[in-house]
């Protein structure tokens, strides 16, 4: 079995699932977890290449990437993620992972740009609006 980044730490595999046994120390499953996830990455960013263009404007070049398949562009995204220039967060609504952009931001970003708040952020301050109109009405 080839060890990725020469470590020699040995999971535990069955069919397609790898895993360290569970004595494995808090220290060995961080390294094979970066391990693992740098090896997936570096995988999928195969085919990006980065090229210096010129701007419409003719003013100063600017630094863009040529690839294969969109996928080599959504895995640049993701090993931008992993290296810590940006942070992933959870929607407090469907649970979906998400960029996060700022840091007050809860819930899953508009999927339509023009959109002010997205359907899980609507759907949030529905529930609490009708919650409090609820809370209303029992006290009378």
């Amino acid at each position: 079995m080839q060890r990725p980044f020469g470590h020699n730490l040995v999971p535990m595999t069955v069919g397609d699932l790898s895993f360290f046994p569970t004595s494995a120390d808090a220290e060995s499953r961080r390294a094979w977890l970066i391990d693992t996830v740098a090896s997936l990455i570096n995988a999928n960013m195969v085919g990006l290449q980065p090229v210096v263009e010129d701007t419409p404007s003719g003013r100063r070049p600017r630094l863009g990437w040529r690839f294969v398949a969109l996928v080599n562009v959504a895995y640049l995204h993701v090993a931008h993620l992993a290296v810590g220039h940006g942070e992933l967060a959870r929607c407090e609504e469907c649970r979906a992972w998400f960029p996060r952009t700022d840091a007050r931001q809860r819930y899953c970003p508009p999927g339509n740009r023009k959109a002010l708040e997205s359907r899980c952020s609507q759907r949030a301050r529905a529930r609490r609006l009708r919650a409090t109109a609820r809370q209303r009405e029992v006290r009378g």
